[in-house]
C-alpha cells in the first residue's frame, strides 16, 4: 500500500479497521488521539468477545516533512509487529509515495512468512487472527 501523504497512510489503516469492525461486529475504540507540534499519535483498538486487536501509530504531518528524516513515523501492532512509515524512494527532498514497512518483533516468525511492506490483505488477516475469527473457505 503506497500513499500520497502521511495522513492518507493512517486514514487507509483506519478505513480497514472500520470496515473490519462492521464485518465482524466488533467495537472500534479510539483510545488515544494526540496532535503534537509536528506529529500525531493514535491508538485504536478493535474488541470482539474477549479478544482485542490494538494498533499504535505516530507520524509526522505532511506540512513538516521538510524537517523529517526517512523515518516519518512508527507504529506497533500489539507486541508482535513494528511499523515504520517511510518514503518509497529514499531521496532528498523527501516526497511521496509513502508506505508502512513491517518488522516482526518475534524472532520465531520467519521473515519469509510476511510481506516486507504492510498491505491490506495482511492487515485484515492480522485483525481476524487476533480477534479469533475463523477464515471462511
Amino acid at each position: 500500500m503506497n500513499f500520497p501523504s502521511t495522513e492518507d497512510s493512517v486514514n487507509a489503516i483506519l478505513a480497514i479497521l472500520e470496515d473490519e469492525a462492521r464485518r465482524l461486529d466488533a467495537n472500534l475504540k479510539n483510545e488515544k488521539s494526540e496532535k503534537n507540534n509536528i506529529s500525531n499519535e493514535l491508538i485504536v483498538s478493535l474488541k470482539r468477545s474477549c479478544q482485542t486487536f490494538r494498533i499504535t501509530l505516530s507520524w509526522k504531518r505532511d506540512e513538516h516533512l521538510d524537517h523529517a528524516s526517512f523515518n516519518l513515523g512508527n507504529g506497533y501492532i500489539e507486541t508482535q509487529w513494528r511499523l515504520i512509515l517511510e518514503p518509497v524512494n529514499k531521496a532528498v527532498p523527501i516526497s511521496p509515495p509513502f508506505h508502512w514497512r513491517l518488522k516482526s518483533r518475534d524472532e520465531s516468525i520467519a521473515r519469509s512468512s510476511h510481506p516486507r511492506i504492510m498491505n491490506e490483505p495482511w492487515l485484515r488477516r492480522m485483525i481476524r487472527s487476533k480477534l479469533a475469527v475463523l477464515e471462511e473457505s
